[in-house]
């Protein structure tokens, strides 16, 4: 664990100097172990994040803690000489709350889940998976993404390519983030279904 203290001096209307300060706790851990029976192994992460910060607002001296708690679990395999596995599982929790108000929590889970497989030695498929669960100010927000590439080699020097993104057409994605002074909900639009066509050379 290791702590972090931030001070500086910054001017109010041009007038009048305050303190702002912030305080960081961070603890990290990591563990990884070979599993021979699935040909692959098992990866668990952990981060838990700390802070308290005075900072002025509308000429008033503030205090808000902010926190973070986040897992992650990756599993790796290759059960087969033709089928490749990736699958990731991260759950974070994140805490905000300033002085005299109600706290404010949100929860992110996010799994992803990559097959690769080989039938014959010119060509691979790779099918990617990402679902995202986020909690909003509104609700909640679910989003699943899938995309797929097919690649194929002609010969050592031309290669096919077939990817298409995003296959459900999802089209938004949305997630709370948090500051010293506040927390707010941020809206991204993703772009639709698209199918690309490639050729590959090299020389």
């Amino acid at each position: 664990m290791y702590t972090q203290d931030f001070k500086n001096e910054y001017i109010i209307m041009g007038l009048t100097q305050n303190p702002h300060s912030t305080k960081f706790d961070n603890l990290l851990g990591n563990v990884s172990y070979m599993i021979g029976l699935i040909n692959g192994g098992v990866s668990l992460k952990g981060l838990y994040s700390h802070s308290d910060s005075y900072f002025m607002q509308s000429g008033e001296q503030q205090y808000s803690t902010t926190s973070m708690k986040q897992v992650s679990l990756n599993i790796y395999s290759s059960p087969l000489n033709a089928l490749d596995i990736d699958y990731t599982f991260s759950y974070s929790n994140n805490d905000y709350q300033q002085r005299g108000k109600e706290k404010q929590s949100s929860n992110n889970v996010h799994q992803k889940l990559s097959m690769t497989f080989i039938p014959i030695e010119k060509l691979n498929i790779v099918v990617t998976g990402n679902n995202y669960y986020n909690t909003l100010e509104s609700g909640s927000k679910n989003t699943l993404l899938i995309d797929s590439d097919l690649n194929y080699r002609f010969s050592s020097k031309w290669r096919f390519r077939l990817s298409a993104q995003n296959l459900f057409n999802q089209r938004e994605f949305s997630y709370i983030s948090y500051t010293d002074m506040m927390s707010y909900e941020r809206k991204y639009r993703i772009r639709p279904f698209s199918l690309l066509l490639s050729v590959i050379t090299s020389f």
